[in-house]
């Protein structure tokens, strides 16, 4: 609507906003350009589900979420396959379709990006504990974890996350305060979670506490 009537706003287009809160086919999308995501499958509302193919895929442990959810509502850890289908169940409350995606051992960060007059500009790179399995709702809301700002990682590892966050930002066309999700791998190779185009911003969030460390205000960008 504000397109429509030409109204400026500090996000994202409505239709890149779209394509990132559908993790599945951004994380498709951003494969094309030689970004690394886990192996996943999608599965629609109706779709026939074929436990020993979907686990051929992306193999045990997985992890099962809806594509469009948020708050890491409806995600679960799957270590069995006994427990698939109710994981799949669970997810399809939270969402439209769902995704199981392959596990990927190693350490969670997290990087905020912004684009000023100057052009785009990445803040800290965050590493985060979790105290559960992995950065679930208790996590992220209920002070289970520690974020490390900025994260205890090598200078080249870092610049390496910086600038793949600017090359995502940059192909996908983003504006505003944004934040990427990364694994990295035990061979300290970034893979691409989840982009929030719209991160969360209260007191618990995480990119306030980059801005802090960067010795910036939120007005200031």
């Amino acid at each position: 609507y504000f397109d429509m009537i030409g109204l400026p706003y500090n996000t994202s287009s409505a239709a890149i906003s779209s394509l990132t809160f559908q993790k599945f086919h951004c994380n498709q999308f951003l494969k094309n350009f030689g970004v690394n995501v886990a192996e996943a499958v999608l599965i629609k509302p109706g779709d026939e589900i074929y436990k020993e193919k979907i686990l051929n895929t992306v193999g045990l442990p997985c992890f099962v979420k809806p594509t469009d959810g948020g708050s890491s509502f409806g995600v679960t850890k799957v270590k069995a396959k006994k427990d698939l289908l109710l994981a799949i169940k669970t997810a399809f409350k939270h969402g439209s379709e769902v995704i199981v995606e392959a596990n990927i051992e190693g350490r969670e960060v997290t990087n905020g990006v912004y684009r000023d007059n100057e052009g785009i500009k990445t803040l800290p790179v965050t590493e985060i504990i979790s105290e559960n399995e992995f950065f679930d709702y208790e996590a992220k809301y209920k002070g289970q974890s520690d974020e490390v700002t900025p994260a205890d990682i090598s200078n080249e590892l870092t610049t390496k996350i910086k600038g793949l966050t600017r090359h995502i930002y940059s192909t996908l066309g983003m504006k505003g305060i944004v934040r990427v999700d990364y694994i990295i791998n035990n061979n300290e190779t970034p893979f691409v979670i989840e982009i929030n185009s719209i991160p969360g911003m209260s007191k618990e969030s995480i990119v306030p506490q980059m801005i802090e460390i960067e010795d910036l205000r939120i007005s200031d960008i």
